[in-house]
């Protein structure tokens, strides 16, 4: 007795191949996928100038893990743009800085580290601002004089230096 077939039989070649291809596809865009949200989750940044010394130099690159305000925590490296005022872009043209959270919203104002917030009339940071210094402050634009920055203008925190050789 013999089988009819009507199409091609399950597991034939050319059923096959359409398999691989789909899948190659499928492959491909979810790679494409995770790439993009990886570029999205984080981001490499060039250290320019001196205002971190010693703990990064000019020209070091960073691996930055981009965050909302309640990821900030003092002592943490943070990348953020700098204050929109046009006293600030008179004196500093750049894009991102890098610096130290002396002291997030909530936590008390420190006051001996920076001059600027010494007039304040509040105990705490208030919510939406945080307090940010460089490590070398005969280098650094901070909060030495510019007082609170933004919190939401914090794009993320530094997770680890980049080894020198992937410059």
């Amino acid at each position: 007795m013999t089988r009819g077939a009507a199409g091609p039989r399950a597991g034939s070649g050319s059923g096959l191949r359409l398999g691989f291809g789909l899948g190659v596809g499928l492959a491909l865009a979810g790679a494409a996928a995770a790439v993009a949200g990886i570029r999205c989750r984080y981001v490499v940044v060039t250290v320019e100038g001196a205002s971190m010394a010693p703990t990064l130099a000019s020209g070091d690159r960073v691996l930055v893990r981009r965050t909302g305000p309640a990821g900030i925590r003092t002592g943490r490296l943070v990348v953020t743009r700098p204050p929109a005022e046009e006293r600030w872009t008179r004196v500093r043209r750049s894009g991102w800085l890098i610096k130290r959270v002396a002291a997030a919203a909530g936590e008390p104002v420190p006051r001996d580290a920076a001059p600027a917030l010494r007039a304040r009339p509040e105990e705490y940071v208030p919510d939406g601002r945080v307090v940010l210094l460089g490590d070398n402050p005969a280098e650094s634009l901070d909060s030495r004089f510019w007082g609170y920055f933004r919190a939401d203008c914090v794009v993320g925190v530094v997770v680890r230096r980049l080894p020198s050789d992937l410059r």
